[in-house]
């Protein structure tokens, strides 16, 4: 039954509104400058949840999520890889299937708040993100908090909550704008709202020290095409460029050299040409050397990471863990093997590492010029976003946090860019520095309070040289993780209860009392 034009009227408003707003909270993340609309536009969400019926309610949030990760990933269209038909027909419906499951997510938001009330929505939206970034199959991106990443002083509460804690700061922020233009009481809220941003101000001026130098850095960028790296005829003049970038950052004072996710091409542990380069590099001059690398073995295919030592024997690597979802692993085939009757030859099928692999070497401190331990954790690209994969490796001591990666999948468009400022809250919440290595960009380097110190642009060959700080003794996240969520979760569990028996409380009372 068709709706009279003036009872469509207002669905068509809300819709628009809903879509705006979704494109202005896509917006409100990198590359874009707009941070200061993540709460804002949460604004007519809480408008639907306060003024419409929970079946409404729902669907309304469904529209505005699919929308919003539509705007914020709809570059995953963009693959620049050759790939086959069937694989490109495959991308586009997981895709459009990808932005509604995400969408999902803020639909059972938006019902969770209308049921138990709009004040529990930080706690809601929080519990939300932490349970969508769980299982092999987990997608942390686009998590509120990191919208504020390039305000340092905002985001130090994560040493505490992790990312969910300042996602739960931005929905506090954005219910209180809702507030102060629906209710008369402004005043109040408007109170409420200059407190809610002062407070976590006034942590991180206290918070952030100075900060002193350990050792530096150098990162090759050789921004290699992802479609030039399996050209034989072009490894060579690829790896020499490498190479030279590595030299100029070592004349530049560099003690350590960070090389990007399977820069050698080929496995490090087989003797070839691009392994005696590396370690003579390391040998003749002393450094050393993280790079990534494929691993073959008997039984399969692996995304690794190397370190090598002068003067030492190759022996140590790292496996990555958590594998990139259809491009490296088809989440829960293993499981369900009638998931591979869809897989197709451009997907990858690489095999998941099993150990947190911390790698512990000495080196020449710069300030003291002495000789210590120092502990390097090498996760490897997608891992990155991941805050209780990063916890686990800073957990086991680990000193600063070395990121390789390769961005190039993509094309200039805002994915690198978020996938990088995704990386530097781990910084924060874990105390340690972070060096991230881009093979076609963007490369940098932070301090232990996600202070970015130096780098790069997208998509430019270089090197950057810079001083790796020392991390912090500890924080309350890397000692004790994601005990905000778990709360979270815990009051949403207490509440459910509560709010029924309310209802049925209301329920049985007589009308006329």
């Amino acid at each position: 039954m068709k709706l009279p034009l003036a009872e469509k009227r207002p669905v068509l408003f809300r819709l628009l509104l809903l879509a705006l707003a979704a494109l202005g909270l896509s917006l409100a993340f990198s590359p874009f400058p707009l941070r200061f609309l993540s709460p804002l536009a949460l604004i007519p969400l809480f408008w639907i949840v306060e003024t419409e019926k929970p079946v409404k309610v729902f669907r309304y949030g469904l529209f505005f999520g699919s929308v919003f990760f539509l705007f914020h990933l709809w570059w995953l269209w963009t693959l620049v890889v050759p790939v086959a038909p069937i694989t490109r027909v495959l991308l586009d419906i997981g895709c459009t299937v990808l932005f509604v499951y995400l969408g999902l997510w803020v639909a059972l938001f938006a019902l969770g708040a209308k049921y138990l009330g709009i004040y529990a929505s930080p706690f809601i939206w929080a519990a939300l993100e932490w349970l969508r970034s769980q299982t092999e199959a987990g997608f942390p991106w686009g998590l509120l908090g990191t919208s504020l990443t390039p305000v340092p002083h905002l985001i130090q509460a994560a040493s505490i909550t992790g990312v969910y804690g300042i996602s739960a700061l931005v929905v506090w922020l954005g219910l209180l704008c809702y507030k102060l233009i629906s209710d008369k009481r402004r005043k109040l809220f408007a109170g409420l709202l200059i407190a809610s941003v002062a407070i976590p101000l006034l942590y991180g001026a206290v918070r952030i020290k100075e900060t002193f130098p350990w050792f530096k850095a150098g990162i090759v960028q050789p921004n290699v095409s992802p479609t030039e790296k399996g050209l034989v005829s072009e490894r060579e003049a690829n790896w020499r460029n490498m190479l030279r970038l590595a030299h100029g950052a070592v004349n530049q004072g560099a003690r350590v050299l960070v090389f990007p996710e399977t820069s050698t091409l080929v496995p490090l542990d087989q003797p070839t040409w691009y392994r005696d380069s590396l370690k003579h590099l390391a040998d003749s001059s002393g450094v050393l050397i993280i790079t990534g690398t494929p691993l073959y073995r008997s039984y399969g295919y692996y995304n690794a990471a190397a370190i090598i030592e002068p003067i030492k024997p190759i022996t140590e690597y790292y496996y990555k863990i958590h594998l990139a979802p259809f491009s490296e692993h088809f989440p829960f085939v293993n499981k369900i093997p009638l998931l591979r009757k869809i897989m197709t030859q451009d997907m990858g099928d690489c095999l998941p590492g099993t150990e947190f692999k911390v790698f512990r070497v000495r080196g020449l401190n710069t300030r003291t010029q002495k000789w210590e331990e120092n502990r390097f954790s090498v996760p490897i690209c997608f891992e990155g976003i991941f805050p209780g994969l990063i916890r686990e490796f800073a957990n086991d001591s680990a000193g600063v946090i070395v990121v390789v990666t390769n961005d190039g999948w993509f094309g200039k468009t805002p994915g690198p860019y978020q996938h990088c400022e995704l990386m530097i809250m781990r910084a924060v919440e874990n105390g340690v520095p972070l060096v991230r290595c881009a093979n076609n960009g963007i490369s940098l380097v932070t301090d232990a309070y996600g202070r970015v110190q130096a780098s790069t642009g997208l998509y430019v060959m270089t090197s950057l040289v810079s001083e790796v700080t020392r991390p912090l003794l500890n924080t309350f996240y890397r000692r004790f993780g994601d005990v905000f969520a778990y709360a979270c979760l815990l009051l949403i569990a207490l509440l459910i209860p509560i709010r029924l028996i309310l209802a049925l409380f209301r329920r049985s009372r007589p009308a006329n009392s």
